[in-house]
């Protein structure tokens, strides 16, 4: 069975964000109906192609079907409403002005369907400028912060770079985009209410760069103009080898000693202090150890010296190209590819997700569907029903989740939705588990509101899921402890209950001290487990086999428990013993060779750049699995591996190699669809984002910055092959003018054009503000400090965020009072014998 099986989701989304949007809850198993204009959906003209068929198309669109409608008719959108009487959600991504012409922005869309779930996805979110919602995936990074920041160390006279692939902040905002909408629909299957949800794709961006813009926000650190304000400083790089790349990052005495040992103890090691890279590790020393490490790495082969790090406990990876992935023991281990029969390609080799999932795996059963495929318009109208959904549904259970034991060809004449109890629940009935009350904190809205996530996590990838799912609505409890802290709550500074980089991520958390190296703090921890829905980890791999809190345990406890573990490669594999960092995760997916100018070394994305995004795919997985287990009663064991998480940002490149066996390359800011695509210099330092898609734009363009009028340029092919003189003298024209003013001047012309943000400039951002995406919560120091808010806005109930994050143990007395019903006498000799610690 599969997560979201007997939902439907009608999409009418154009872009790669909502497509995406799509794609993720088609693959968890919901029925996604694709509204396609007369002709097809735009992305059926996007390179590249295969046998004359759009291979982003193919890449976005499996287990999708296709209807081909035309919205601007009356008799098109009398056909979309029907079908949005059965549907349980709307997937949508054009701006208002759109939504206005068809009858379909969120207030109408309400009106007719308040018990739907919609979602509209765009650039700034409702109610931003019309010339703003121009902007294009390149403006988005820009507008964002990221482009202005990638790559690390960048080089003051590069231009900044727009990421991996052409679709990154699409992708980014597609996951947000359909964790937002599980989660309302987790909402309406308890209560049978619709939400709109508002998404902001450069909310995403900012969000996802919470623990260093969040510390700049709260004054702990200097927001800037410089480009490297988001780096690590340190060592850690890219360097050449024998067959091609490997990346290196480390950070501590151990590392050091082991990189050491591997090299051979090479007499120039001797030059550095054993604690360099804690305390002396100047810009000099770095210059230095890349100078001889390069000369090291150039005699060595990429996989062989990875592997033999690896076993040393230095954390160095292969730079891995769209080629390498396919033949990667993990990746074939892990089953990440799999094989699909499409009509025009014949068997293909598709990337899939990034989490295994033991109950309800999510996986490719179609490929993408020729236009208009399950139903002609004129049908339609006639029947809006299509003929592959036939479950009748009571009104009086609006958007009736279809009970898993029903025959849906059949369809069952009352509709009813089975309310049970987990101990009543059989297995056959699959209405909704209704599980014993449990207390919660206080009062929350929002969609997940009476969820409770245990959360052994530290660092960022998995704090980062458990802040989204509290930014939902539950309540996260985090387990920690004085003797094996969080290393957020060191860094930065010597109050734990203080420390910048902790408070930035760890809002609407709750903190509960426990010794899970004692095994009376393992048996207190399986209690709380036994309250508890879900359970995150994120701890190095065989740790929670070693301590017995790994699934085949945990289940026993409660088998309706839903366990995510987050790590480099998954928990088992060749591989699985792995472990490494963020810019690891990114060199060992694919993302980072994708990177870089044209015709150099690729550089990768900013080297901050990936945790968050795996912890954000983490808990997309927890509530699909959280759909499964309240329609069958039974619990999962989700399994992510970081690398594929961003993997799958690059998903349409590797499938295109898929296909054409061509290795795609770091290509600087070009794009095939767009020219000029670029970002330029301005006065004052500061760079401005340009994206040309059409004839109209490129004009407007000319006209405004007084370029030659050629006749070569009045095509897209012409520009093409002139690009980079193009750039040049785009770049000249632009050299002398305010990035700002100047992109005011050209999006009221019709022309995407955005400043590429520093962080000095998004903390002064008045729309990220306004919107909500930076608030202030609460701070037991202070008394309150501002925070990075979630990318989206619920109507109605959207969750409140109010608190910071908890001081180490503030909750003890709730979670062992209240949740487990321990007495003081208990625990106060529990914290005596530091169990509570």
């Amino acid at each position: 069975m599969t997560a979201l099986q007997g939902i439907t989701v009608i999409e009418i989304a154009e872009r790669v964000c909502g497509e995406y949007c799509g794609k993720l809850l088609a693959e968890f198993g919901a029925e996604v109906i694709k509204i396609e204009r007369p002709g097809g959906a735009p992305t059926r003209a996007l390179g590249p192609f295969h046998r004359g068929e759009s291979a982003l198309f193919g890449y976005l669109n499996t287990n999708k079907q296709s209807v081909e409608l035309d919205l601007a008719s009356a008799d098109g959108q009398a056909a979309l409403a029907g079908l949005l009487t059965r549907a349980h959600a709307l997937i949508d991504d054009h701006d208002e002005l759109w939504g206005e012409a068809r009858g379909l922005t969120a207030g109408q869309v309400a009106a007719a369907h308040p018990g739907l779930t919609h979602a509209i996805i765009t650039p700034f979110g409702q109610g931003a400028p019309a010339e703003w919602q121009q902007a294009r995936p390149l403006n988005v990074i820009a507008a964002g912060g990221w482009a202005y920041h990638t790559p690390s160390e960048c080089a003051p006279d590069k231009p900044p770079l727009k990421g991996a692939g052409r679709f990154l902040s699409d992708y980014e905002a597609g996951i947000d985009a359909a964790l937002a909408l599980l989660a309302a629909l987790h909402r309406q299957r308890l209560t049978g209410e619709g939400q709109f949800i508002d998404l902001s794709e450069v909310g995403v961006q900012v969000n996802r760069i919470d623990c260093v813009l969040g510390r700049m926000l709260a004054g702990e650190a200097e927001p800037s103009a410089a480009r490297t304000a988001y780096d690590m400083g340190g060592p850690g790089a890219a360097f050449a080898t024998l067959d091609g790349h490997v990346f290196l990052l480390i950070t501590t005495r151990v590392h050091w000693q082991g990189l050491c040992a591997l090299m051979g103890e090479p007499e120039w090691t001797r030059q550095f202090p054993a604690d360099w890279l804690e305390f002396h590790c100047t810009a000099d020393r770095v210059a230095l150890f890349r100078q001889h490490f390069s000369q090291w790495c150039a005699g060595q082969k990429k996989v062989a010296i990875s592997e033999a790090a690896q076993k040393a406990g230095v954390p160095i990876v292969p730079v891995n190209t769209a080629a390498d992935l396919p033949h990667n023991p993990q990746f074939r281990h892990r089953g990440f590819f799999q094989t699909v029969d499409h009509p025009q390609f014949g068997p293909v080799a598709y990337p899939t997700v990034p989490y295994r999932m033991s109950a309800s795996p999510a996986r490719i059963t179609s490929p993408a569907p020729a236009l208009g495929q399950h139903r002609q318009t004129s049908h339609l109208a006639a029947n809006p029903m299509p003929s592959s959904v036939r479950v009748e549904r009571s009104r009086d259970t609006p958007r009736g989740f279809v009970p898993t034991s029903l025959d849906t060809n059949g369809g069952n004449d009352s509709g009813a939705v089975g309310i049970t109890t987990a101990a009543q629940h059989d297995g056959r009935q699959s209405g909704i588990i209704v599980h014993a009350p449990r207390p919660i904190l206080r009062d929350r809205k929002g969609p997940l509101a009476g969820v409770r996530v245990l959360e052994l996590t530290k660092v960022w990838a998995g704090p980062y899921a458990g802040k989204l799912l509290a930014h939902l609505g539950a309540e996260v409890i985090k387990v920690e402890s004085r003797s094996n802290l969080d290393e957020m709550r060191a860094y930065g500074g010597v109050d734990i209950d203080s420390a910048p980089y902790f408070q930035s991520i760890n809002q609407e958390i709750q903190s509960v001290q426990l010794n899970t190296k004692t095994a009376e703090g393992l048996a207190l921890f399986r209690d709380m487990v036994r309250a508890s829905d879900i359970v995150i980890d994120n701890i190095r791999p065989g740790a929670m086999e070693r301590s017995q809190l790994d699934w085949a345990h945990l289940r026993a406890i409660r088998p309706d428990l839903i366990q995510v573990a987050i790590k480099m490669w998954g928990t088992d594999g060749p591989l699985g013993y792995q472990t490494g960092y963020a810019p690891c995760f990114a060199a060992l997916s694919g993302l980072n060779y994708l990177v870089g100018h044209e015709g150099e070394v690729p550089r990768g994305m900013n080297i901050r750049y990936g945790d968050s995004t795996a912890g954000a795919l983490a808990a997309l997985a927890s509530v699909a699995a959280l759909h499964h287990r309240e329609a069958t009663g039974e619990g999962q064991f989700v399994d992510l591996s970081t690398v594929e998480a961003l993997s799958t940002l690059v998903g349409d490149s590797l499938f295109a190699h898929a296909l054409t066996g061509q290795v795609p390359q770091a290509d600087g800011n070009y794009h095939a669809e767009m020219c000029p695509h670029g970002i330029y210099p301005c006065a004052g330092g500061e760079w401005l984002s340009i994206a040309v898609a059409s004839e109209g734009e490129w004009q407007a363009l000319r006209a405004a910055l007084a370029l030659p009028d050629d006749p070569a340029h009045c095509s897209l092919a012409g520009r093409q092959a002139d690009r980079h003189a193009l750039d040049r003298a785009l770049a000249a024209a632009c050299a002398a003018q305010d990035a700002v003013a100047l992109g005011e001047r050209l999006r009221q012309l019709g022309v995407p054009a955005f400043r590429c943000a520093s962080s000095l400039d998004l903390c002064g951002d008045y729309w990220l503000w306004s919107r909500g995406h930076f608030r202030m919560v609460s701070d037991h120091k202070s008394g309150s400090r501002p925070i990075i808010g979630p990318s989206w806005r619920f109507t109605p109930g959207d969750t409140e965020i109010e608190r910071g994050a908890p001081l180490l143990g503030e909750h003890n007395d709730y979670v062992y009072r209240e949740v487990l019903g321990l007495s003081a006498e208990r625990l106060a000799d529990l914290v005596a014998r530091k169990v509570v610690d």
